[in-house]
């Protein structure tokens, strides 16, 4: 099994959770089949751009992960906004169609990834954390977006989400 990836940049500490892609590789291939979402991301951040900042983060998107943090981890204009809001309401949500024409890091996230379309939802949790999900799809079809396919994909995404809280810390 793989180990997570510690970076150490000046300005924060990414662990990315290589680990995760043995353990739910059967699980991501289901959400796909099921919801059509081809891009994944879940990120545990704490201290969001303050001292001690430290992300634990996961992405279906290995290639373009790692370039994002290497290149992109303060420059992403949709991250930025996203977190504002959630700063300020507990809760931000971003169209990637909004960005993903205006920006670099957006214009190389869907020529890397394929995808077309996605959302950037983030919320505000106990102990100054952030928890955020990327949910990208090829071809988006709004009409699938209803309350049974929003539960469905939650439902999904629960068993990855819980083992992160689990073991996001332990690194």
């Amino acid at each position: 099994m793989s180990d997570p990836k510690i970076i150490k940049y000046p300005d924060m500490k990414v662990i990315m959770r290589k680990d995760f892609y043995e353990k739910f590789g059967e699980h991501l291939k289901k959400i796909t089949e099921d919801t059509g979402a081809t891009y994944f991301g879940h990120n545990l951040i704490k201290n969001y751009m303050e001292e001690g900042h430290k992300i634990s983060t996961f992405c279906t998107h290995e290639d373009w992960h790692q370039l994002y943090w290497d290149k992109y981890r303060n420059e992403d204009p949709m991250e930025k906004i996203c977190h504002q809001a959630a700063k300020k309401n507990n809760l931000g949500v971003v169209s990637w169609a909004i960005g993903q024409q205006s920006s670099p890091c957006g214009q190389e996230r869907r020529m890397l990834t394929g995808v077309q379309d996605g959302i950037f939802l983030s919320f505000k949790r106990p102990e100054n954390y952030f928890e955020t999900f990327l949910i990208g799809w090829d071809d988006l079809d709004p009409e699938k977006l209803d309350t049974h396919y929003i539960s469905h994909l939650s439902s999904l995404l629960k068993p990855l989400r819980d083992y992160h809280w689990d073991v996001h810390s332990k690194v």
